[in-house]
């Protein structure tokens, strides 16, 4: 049909709707398919890419569709309105696609899945051209070519740059977790242990897996089984929500492949999808100080510098730190906002809230918050209502929480004090209290010194009823647990160390950042580079970088509530660089070009950092390459065939616990955890034994039926040491048939243990 023709067949409205949603279908056929190509299911894989065409079609239809020649501006006018529209176009077109693919004959292939979804396709299309139609004036639909037509950029340069900046941010995290992704399918055939090395990932992910098979009737239930055997399991004291939201990306994954393996893919792109969640949170905290591109450049450099990344943000770290130190990312973005509205802080509040459901340890941070908006409040009491709605977003997310933890007819009856219970919830409410009786205080016109003596009783009363009600809570959280865990555990856990007690390398990394942003905010504040209201959030981030620098003193792991301070407090001091060229001893920034100043300074350090790094560089020790040697054996699924897949006890180290739970039916004896004093204990007293009969009690005790261990972690005098093979009874027999990884150092061994006297 000739051109001409088509074109007075159809109107030329329909024409321009056609000519901008063709891209859109092409985005979700080909984002279709890619996700598809990378493992997920065809459910997910058109969820994702629908979502994607439906904002591709959205401005689109904006820009070159609707468009009013009289005012650029009103085809902006109505972005609500106009959005609803094309997400209920794309949910009609995912719902008819989910329809005709059921019909289908499966396996469906390729065919089948394009003609679901250009049958979606279709039906969402008309019903946005109708709808459109129906919404917007006939005057206001425009082409952009008509005459007289006003030509506004869709976006602005700098979101159209920010925009760019967060594609490269997104496509560098793709890139970091698809090697991840390609060792999670090849499993069990490892070249090398999957990442982590830390236990506690794959005791949360073995804790999620009974949490997926029990359904409702455990819901309740935390106790990991196959732990301290042969008794029962022991709960942990890790809370819902991080599982709540590993189950949500393990719906994303393809339903054919083993349970195990699709919980690996969701601890796989969970914390990198978390540590964006951190870069946004702390954008918007750095750009509530300047609102400029460079905010975003500035805070994912430094993210790129901090060890948090490599901890707790990488594929597979499946823990609660990452999560808690996005939240506090949050809290510090609220925290900034201009003026701190009531809407502002009851975000921060809830925030803190749910970062004391997932760990009591958020407790410290709550308490640092309040302290400092009390003091806030106490200079400026026209602020009080800001710390008493704070306060109250607290107690009410984490009274939320107790209703997703423990049975309602045991919440007042439970008291724990390393997890969340009545306790930590009594505490937060106290405070609440307190803090609404100095927000109606205050409204008073009160003398400093009145002021000073309300917060003084208020602060004095919360303490004395946590005294009252619950006296235990001020032994700590660990109030409840075994002895030895301080005197055998805590000592040897490299992050529950003091910061100065750990190695050269890690005291650089951790206090690379806020050495910096220390220096850079106190060079800002005394060369007065920053008008008041950015000296009040400088002045701020400086007391909770204080905080958080002691935190991390006492013991190196809380560095995830540090850093995100840091990185903050030095994103919005970095700038004051391009003032300094007119100062000694920065003349020499003079001849840099002026925007990157800043990057520079930011690389400068983290070069100086290498390099002091390098110079004292931690040696891998003969220990740590045994272990990943045990955890390879583990994973690559070489103990079933040699020991059978009977529910046997297994006597391994306590760093390979979570492996030997999470890829094996084996028992375990003790993991790495706090609650699991008892069953440390004995490890530690079955790997010291001098002889084979001194540990004989022990191992009947915990009815073990074989031991893999290392040789290199034993003691000399153990009986255990490779020196001492000769002082083996012949009832340890010994296994073989197991294949190591191609690293030098020494390799674990495999015993059975029969007919033991």
């Amino acid at each position: 049909m000739p051109a001409s023709l088509l074109r007075r067949k159809i109107s030329p409205s329909l024409m321009r709707h056609l000519a901008a949603g063709a891209p859109a279908l092409l985005l979700d056929i080909l984002g279709m398919e890619a996700l598809l190509a990378e493992g997920l299911n065809v459910h997910a894989a058109r969820a994702l890419s629908v979502i994607a065409a439906t904002a591709a079609a959205f401005f689109l239809h904006r820009r070159f569709t609707y468009a009013d020649r009289r005012n650029a501006r009103t085809r902006h006018g109505r972005p609500v309105p106009f959005g609803t529209l094309q997400a209920a176009a794309g949910v009609l077109s995912y719902g008819i696609f989910l329809r005709v693919l059921y019909s289908l004959p499966h396996p469906v292939g390729f065919a089948g899945r394009l003609f679901a979804l250009l049958t979606g396709a279709a039906a969402g299309f008309f019903f946005n051209y109708l709808m459109l139609h129906r919404m917007l004036p006939a005057e206001k639909m425009r082409s952009k070519f008509a005459k007289g037509a006003v030509k506004a950029p869709l976006v602005s340069t700098k979101n159209f740059k920010r925009g760019l900046l967060w594609l490269v941010i997104t496509c560098l995290t793709l890139q970091s977790v698809r090697g991840h992704h390609q060792n999670v399918m090849a499993y069990p055939s490892l070249k090398n242990p999957l990442a982590p090395y830390d236990p506690d990932p794959w005791v949360r992910l073995t804790q999620v897996r009974q949490w997926l098979t029990d359904g409702i009737a455990g819901f309740f239930d935390h106790t990991v089984r196959n732990i301290n055997a042969p008794f029962d399991g022991i709960p942990t004291p890790w809370t819902r929500p991080l599982d709540m939201i590993l189950t949500a990306f393990y719906t994303l994954t393809p339903h054919d492949l083993p349970m195990n393996t699709r919980l690996m893919l969701a601890a796989t792109w969970m914390p990198p999808c978390i540590g964006l969640l951190a870069i946004a949170f702390l954008t918007l905290a750095v750009r509530r100080h300047f609102n400029n591109l460079h905010a975003l450049g500035f805070v994912a450099l430094l993210i790129l510098f901090s060890p948090d990344t490599f901890y707790y943000f990488t594929p597979g770290s499946s823990d609660h730190h990452g999560l808690l130190s996005a939240l506090w990312c949050g809290v510090l973005a609220m925290l900034l906002w201009r003026g701190y509205p009531l809407r502002a802080a009851l975000a921060a509040g809830g925030i803190l809230g749910l970062m004391v459901w997932i760990s009591p340890e958020a407790l410290i941070l709550t308490g640092a918050t309040l302290a400092l908006l009390g003091v806030i409040a106490l200079l400026a009491p026209e602020k009080a209502p800001a710390l008493a709605w704070t306060a109250l977003g607290a107690a009410a997310v984490a009274t939320l929480g107790l209703f997703f933890e423990i049975p309602p007819d045991r919440i007042f009856a439970q008291k724990v004090y390393d997890s969340l219970s009545i306790v930590q919830v009594a505490l937060l409410w106290f405070t609440a209290g307190a803090a609404g009786a100095l927000a109606w205080l205050y409204r008073r016109r009160l003398s400093f010194a009145e002021r000073f003596l309300g917060a003084s009783l208020a602060g004095s009363s919360v303490l004395l009823a946590m005294h009252i009600f619950y006296p235990r809570f001020f032994l700590g959280p660990l109030a409840d647990v075994d002895p030895f865990i301080f005197t055998g555990f805590l000592p040897r856990v490299g992050e529950a160390k003091m910061l100065f007690k750990n190695t050269f390398d890690d005291i650089i990394r951790e206090l690379m950042e806020p050495v910096l942003a220390g220096v850079l905010a106190f060079v800002s504040l005394r060369r007065g580079y920053v008008r008041p209201e950015r000296r009040q959030r400088i002045l701020q981030l400086s007391a909770l970088l204080a905080v958080t620098t002691v935190m991390t003193l006492w013991q190196i792991r809380w560095a995830y509530y540090m850093h995100p301070v840091a990185i903050a407090l030095a994103a919005m001091t970095v700038v004051s660089i391009t003032a300094m060229p007119k100062e000694r001893p920065w003349v020499w920034l003079r001849h840099l070009p002026r925007p990157g100043r800043p990057y520079i300074i930011l690389w400068l350090a983290f070069f100086t950092m290498n390099f002091f790094i390098r110079l004292y560089p931690s040696a891998i020790t003969e220990s740590a390459s045994c272990m990943s040697q045990v955890r390879y054996v583990v994973q690559t699924q070489q103990l079933q065939p040699l020991l059978g897949s009977k529910n046997i006890v297994l006597f391994a180290p306590e760093d390979a616990g979570g492996d030997i739970l999470f890829f094996t039916p084996y028992r375990i004896i003790a993991s790495n955890y706090h609650r699991e004093g008892a069953g440390l204990r004995d490890i530690s007293l079955i790997s010291k034994a001098r002889t084979p009969q001194e540990a004989l009690p022990l191992l009947k005790k915990r009815q073990i039926s074989a031991m893999l261990y290392c040789p290199a972690f034993q003691d000399k005098t153990s009986w255990l040491n490779a020196d001492n093979a000769k002082k083996r009874p012949p009832w340890m027999v010994p296994v073989t048939g197991l294949h190591f990884m191609d690293d030098p150092g020494r390799k674990p061994v495999l015993f059975r243990l029969k007919g033991a006297p």
